[in-house]
Order: structure tokens, then sequence, then C-alpha cells
């Protein structure tokens, strides 16, 4: 557990997440930049991107699920 404590304030990891960030879809790439780093609600992230907000969690929810995969597979 400290192990992976560590290792998350790491700049490797952040390579790691920025890596997996960018083999993410397009429209999963920018759900989660503007959710994370524009700190919008899914309410105002479906308004920008005209989609419902159902959507908006369905992408996000698979976008962090294809991020922890890729993060398991990089750090074992």
């Amino acid at each position: 557990l400290e192990f992976r404590r560590v290792l998350f304030r790491s700049d490797e990891f952040k390579g790691i997440l920025a890596d997996g960030i960018r083999s993410l879809k397009e429209n999963e790439q920018t759900v989660i930049s503007l959710y994370y780093k524009e700190e919008l609600s899914a309410r105002d992230i479906a308004k920008v991107l005209g989609v419902s907000e159902p959507r908006i969690s369905q992408i996000h929810s698979s976008a962090i699920r294809k991020l922890k995969t890729y993060i398991e597979n990089r750090v074992k």
C-alpha cells in the first residue's frame, strides 16, 4: 500500500497517467479533461458537448475503467 502512495505522487505515475489519457478515445479524453481539469459537472459537460447527462456518465465510467486497466498493466 505504501508503494502505491509513493508511486501515485511520482513523476513516473504522472507520465503513466498522461499516456493512459492519450490512449483514450477523443470523446473520453474530452470528458476527463472537462471533469477533472476544468472541474465541470456532468450536467455542464453534457450541455457543452450537446449530449445527455447519462451519456456523459457512461463515457466517464468507460474512461475510468480503461485508465484503471492501463495503469494496472504498467504498475505490476
